[in-house]
């Protein structure tokens, strides 16, 4: 039995711990888990077995596991608690491809978790497989993907360097690796688990997200900043991303802020 052959049944909660660097216990846990460092690092044990958990490494625990776990570098973790069908009986430190790309998920199932609106928890649920299928395609690169990956890598390299551009097109982003605009989607798509305009707009949210903080920026500046354009686009994509209005994100990150101080 492999993580493939999970069935998330229920969402019990989504939440965000920075915890000291010493060593905690857990017995018999009562749910199963998933675990996202987004920054520092954490190395679990179960039955001898060492487990990292870090940004660059996603870890699943099955229900019922006993372990320990020590903060080798202490930084924020997104924790995902559920039940599930077919648990593979030990934990699984599972390779992230793209830790960006699950930093954006994690993010949106804990700010949608914590708004609780219509269909948060489906959100929320949809959200834990969104994550464990992009830690599979980092499990499971094989021979074709890593050719696919060197065949676009100027593409790539052109995209983190423009992403905000307003005339940035799948087109523009293809004539960099010298393909044609379909043979770089089926590429991209085998390296990224996503199409470009997906990934594109998932990359344009989370620099949104860090706009969002800065309270002089108004949402139609930061519109323009990220390469949306106009304010109806960007508040639709980001609502649709998020599960929140950009003026909702900015309120409550801004509340979670002063409460963790």
């Amino acid at each position: 039995m492999d993580i493939s052959d999970l069935i998330v049944k229920q969402i019990l909660s989504v939440y965000t711990v920075n915890l000291a660097g010493e060593v905690y216990k857990r017995v018999s846990r009562p749910c199963s888990g998933i675990c996202l460092k987004l920054e520092g690092s954490s190395v679990y044990t179960h039955n001898g077995t060492r487990y990292l958990s870090d940004s660059t490494h996603l870890l699943y625990i099955p229900q019922g596991a006993t372990y320990s776990y020590r903060i080798e570098e202490t930084g924020t973790c997104i924790i995902v608690d559920f039940i599930a069908e077919n648990n593979p009986p030990s934990p699984m430190s599972l390779c992230v491809s793209d830790r960006n790309i699950l930093k954006s998920i994690a993010d949106s199932m804990q700010y949608a978790w914590n708004l609780k609106s219509a269909g948060f928890r489906e959100f929320c649920l949809s959200g834990v497989y969104q994550l464990l299928y992009h830690a599979a395609l980092g499990e499971n690169h094989t021979y074709a993907s890593r050719k696919s990956q060197s065949r676009i890598e100027k593409s790539i390299q052109y995209l983190s360097a423009h992403f905000c551009d307003h005339d940035l097109s799948v087109g523009l982003l293809a004539e960099q690796s010298g393909i044609s605009e379909i043979y770089f989607r089926k590429q991209f798509s085998l390296v990224y688990g996503m199409t470009p305009k997906k990934y594109l707009t998932l990359m344009r949210i989370n620099y949104a997200r860090e706009l969002l903080d800065i309270r002089e920026l108004t949402i139609q500046q930061i519109a323009e900043h990220t390469g949306f354009g106009d304010v109806y686009s960007f508040c639709k994509t980001f609502h649709r991303e998020v599960s929140l209005t950009p003026s909702e994100y900015r309120k409550m990150h801004s509340v979670k802020k002063t409460h963790d101080t």
